[in-house]
């Protein structure tokens, strides 16, 4: 196999199978061929050096040592990152829709309409007890799922992972929109995340 050209792939019978046409390489840096383009955020934060990155291949040439586990073994090794991946930016939206849920109960002692602050109306109550809710939740599951990991490894705690990928982000994406409401129209700045409403 020729590991020096992007397009090259494993052997025919390697690629019958689903999983088994990825390759994963590591390239010593620093390299000449290899030109770091820019870091790219996660949720407004940036994770440089440690983070993802667009990188710029230029005729990089590697062997054999070069390979990680072995060819077509790249979905493994993707897929035991991926639990671990999960549980991080689940962590990153429990902080965000944290963050959010202080900035709207600050806004709620500070705004008054009809006489009286927002916090004393009925119905911003509701919005504060379901955001406090939504968020304990998302905490919950996170945690839940991570010392799952720790007890079990990332292959079995596969339903818990699957649980936190869709359920976080929908009860994080609940908060802040509640946030966004009680705010108003004013900005909300949250770690390089912009938030506005409409």
């Amino acid at each position: 196999m020729d590991y020096s050209h992007p397009s090259c792939s494993a052997d025919e019978k390697q690629m019958q199978t689903k999983r088994g046409n990825q390759t994963i390489v590591i390239v010593p840096m620093p390299h000449p061929g290899v030109k770091c383009v820019r870091p790219l955020t996660v949720f407004g934060y940036d994770d440089a050096p440690h983070g993802h990155a667009e990188v710029w291949l230029e005729n990089v040439e590697l062997d054999e040592s070069a390979v990680v586990l072995g060819e077509g073994k790249g979905f493994l090794i993707s897929q035991s990152r991926l639990g671990p991946g999960r549980i991080h930016h689940c962590m990153r939206a429990v902080g965000l829709a944290a963050r959010c849920y202080e900035l709207m109960l600050e806004r709620t002692f500070e705004r008054q309409t009809f006489g009286k602050y927002l916090h004393e109306h009925g119905s911003c109550r509701e919005l504060i007890a379901d955001s406090a809710s939504d968020l304990e939740a998302a905490r919950l599951l996170t945690l839940a799922c991570a010392e799952e990991i720790d007890r079990l490894g990332a292959k079995g705690a596969r339903d818990k992972i699957a649980l936190i990928k869709v359920t976080v982000p929908e009860l994080t994406s609940r908060v802040v929109d509640r946030a966004v409401q009680v705010r108003g129209s004013t900005f909300v700045f949250v770690s390089n995340v912009y938030i506005s409403s409409v």
